[in-house]
C-alpha cells in the first residue's frame, strides 16, 4: 500500500470533520445538520478532486455480476439498529442528496482509488469508517465490517456495486 493511497483516504476526514465540530459546536437543532450536510456534500466533492489529482489512476465503473450484492448488502445494512431516524420530513432536502453524493463520493474515494492490494482493502474499511465515527462507537465498528466487506466487492467487481449499495443505504437510512 502506497502513501498516497493513505493520505487521500484522510483527506476527507480532515475536510469534513473540523467544519462539522465547528458547526455542531456553535450552531443547535436542524440548522446545524443543514449546515453540516452542505460542509459534507462539498467536502466529498472537494475530496474527490484532490484525491483525483494525487493518484492518477482509473477506477473500474462497469455493469457486472457484482450487482447481485446489492440488495444483500442494503439488507445487512438495513439490519443495524442504531439507524438514525428523521422527524422533520424538510430534512431530505439535504439528507438525501447528501446521501446520494456520499454514496457516490465516498465510493470513489475509498474503493476507487484507495484499493491497490489486500492490505489496502483493511485500511481502507478503516479509514471509511473513521469518517462516521460520529454515528457512535457500534457504528463505526460497524463501518470497519461493512467497509471491508464492500472493499472486497469493489476489488473484484468494480465500484459501480459499491455505489449503488452506499447511496441506496443512505437514502433508507435518511427515511426511517
Amino acid at each position: 500500500m502506497k502513501f498516497e493511497e493513505i493520505f487521500i483516504g484522510l483527506i476527507l476526514p480532515l475536510i469534513v470533520i473540523p467544519n462539522e465540530l465547528l458547526v455542531y459546536s456553535m450552531i443547535k437543532g436542524y440548522e446545524s445538520i443543514f449546515i453540516a450536510g452542505f460542509i459534507v456534500i462539498v467536502g466529498e466533492i472537494l475530496s474527490v478532486f484532490i484525491a483525483k489529482h494525487i493518484i492518477k489512476k482509473g477506477i473500474r465503473i462497469g455493469v457486472n455480476k457484482g450487482l447481485i450484492f446489492t440488495p444483500f448488502m442494503i439488507l445487512l445494512l438495513s439490519l443495524f439498529p442504531p439507524f438514525s431516524s428523521v422527524t422533520n420530513p424538510s430534512l431530505f432536502t439535504i439528507l438525501i442528496p447528501a446521501g446520494i453524493i456520499g454514496g457516490i463520493c465516498e465510493e470513489i474515494i475509498y474503493r476507487g482509488y484507495m484499493i491497490s492490494d489486500m492490505t489496502s482493502v483493511y485500511v481502507q474499511g478503516v479509514l471509511w469508517a473513521l469518517l462516521h465515527i460520529y454515528d457512535g462507537l457500534y457504528f463505526f465498528l460497524w463501518a470497519i465490517l461493512i467497509g471491508i466487506l464492500l472493499g472486497f466487492i469493489a476489488k473484484r467487481y468494480g465500484i459501480l456495486p459499491t455505489i449503488l449499495i452506499h447511496a441506496i443505504s443512505n437514502i433508507i437510512r435518511a427515511l426511517l
